[in-house]
């Protein structure tokens, strides 16, 4: 399990943002499958598999939206590795029953 706070819909793709050198690249590499899960009110608990995008202008998207991460990831976020989701199902919930269904 890792603890996502960066994310970015860019290129009508939904994208996570993992820091160059770490462990978690080389996890998605050898294990692309994934759920992500989130609560502001309703349950958001998506599967998918991640795809890396090593584009640069993905790169600069990322710190366009969070400028704060410019200081660890550089001006134009070198250090980051971007990764979007594909083959997605999210179902969005309360804690007794489902709202929606949605795939991309």
């Amino acid at each position: 399990m890792r603890v996502y706070g960066a994310c970015l819909y860019f290129d009508e793709k939904f994208y996570i943002m993992c820091m160059a050198g770490t462990g978690a690249p080389k996890q998605l590499a050898a294990n692309p499958k994934a759920e992500i899960s989130a609560m502001k009110g309703k349950i958001v608990r998506m599967t998918c598999t991640f795809v890396e995008d090593c584009r640069p202008e993905v790169k600069q998207a990322m710190v366009d939206k969070m400028p704060s991460l410019k200081g660890v990831l550089g001006e134009h976020g070198e250090g980051a590795q971007m990764f979007y989701a594909t083959e997605a199902t999210a179902v969005v919930s309360t804690m007794t029953e489902v709202l929606e269904t949605i795939k991309f």
